[in-house]
């Protein structure tokens, strides 16, 4: 039975890969990912956790594909979310504000929607109370940019949302 070296790491003893015993590479014996089969060193044998997929885990214990899937679509699974089930899984309720945790201009929420960016706050109010009237705009009545409950929005004209917001930088 010969030995012959296949690569720096592995030898071929009678056609099985073994790999050598050296101590600073011991922690690579089981680090293989397995869709490629090639050694990885940030690879420690966990899988991802959706079921029926092989590939090796990445971040918040899925493969890349299925993390990004969650990253853009907010399902890790694949299936394709609503807007309305992508927006309201952006929102933090508490019992004093419902809070945009999603993307955030100068503290505003905003959404993407129909290929142009919107404040989450108007999308919020136009959903439950109804359009925003002509010429006015969505003032915050409890000072929380990211806040986009309907009770604490206001419609007002553009010189009111500027003279409440004067009050409270001089007060």
């Amino acid at each position: 039975m010969g030995v012959a070296i296949k690569s720096r790491h592995e030898t071929v003893i009678s056609g099985d890969v073994t790999p050598e015993v050296n101590p600073m590479l011991a922690h690579r014996i089981t680090n293989r990912d397995p869709k490629t089969g090639r050694v990885c060193p940030k690879y420690d044998g966990v899988e991802c956790s959706i079921a029926d997929c092989r590939g090796r885990a990445a971040a918040r214990g899925w493969c890349r594909d299925h993390y990004k899937r969650w990253w853009y679509d907010g399902n890790p699974e694949g299936f394709h979310l609503t807007f309305l089930q992508k927006f309201w899984s952006r929102v933090d309720f508490t019992n004093e504000h419902w809070l945009w945790v999603g993307a955030k201009t100068k503290g505003y929420g905003c959404v993407a929607r129909d290929g142009h960016r919107h404040y989450a706050h108007r999308i919020a109010y136009e959903m439950l109370v109804g359009p925003i009237p002509e010429g006015l705009e969505i003032d915050h009545l409890c000072r929380t940019p990211a806040c986009i409950w309907p009770e604490h929005l206001e419609p007002v004209s553009h010189r009111e949302n500027m003279r409440r917001h004067r009050e409270l930088r001089v007060a």
